[in-house]
């Protein structure tokens, strides 16, 4: 965990010195499907790779979306109405980061 932040840290040291902006998108989800085990800090890592950001490249509440504990259908309605946004402010040259921290297979 420590070098994933470190590594987000050193990405975000390159963004914060350029001026396009910066909106993040976060995504954990602590439970997986019957018979996987729970994880522990999928939801709480996506809330604070959040906080890193507003704390070192001025990411502002208006620019980030974080969804936690969601289902399938959740998930996909926050991500259109984040692509709606996107589509609506952002610039050309402005920088999107995804970070995503759950359980995954195959599909």
């Amino acid at each position: 965990m420590r070098r994933a932040l470190a590594l987000v840290l050193w990405l975000v040291g390159g963004v914060a010195a350029a001026e396009p902006r910066t909106w993040a998108f976060a995504l954990g989800n602590n439970r997986g499907v019957a018979g996987e085990e729970t994880l522990l800090y999928a939801t709480t890592d996506a809330a604070r790779f959040l906080e890193t950001l507003r704390e070192v490249s001025g990411l502002t509440a208006d620019r980030q979306e974080l969804v936690t504990a969601a289902d399938a259908t959740e998930v996909r309605a926050a991500l259109a109405r984040f692509s709606a946004r996107l589509a609506r402010d952002a610039k050309s040259d402005d920088r999107l980061l995804v970070y995503v921290s759950s359980h995954a297979d195959g599909d």
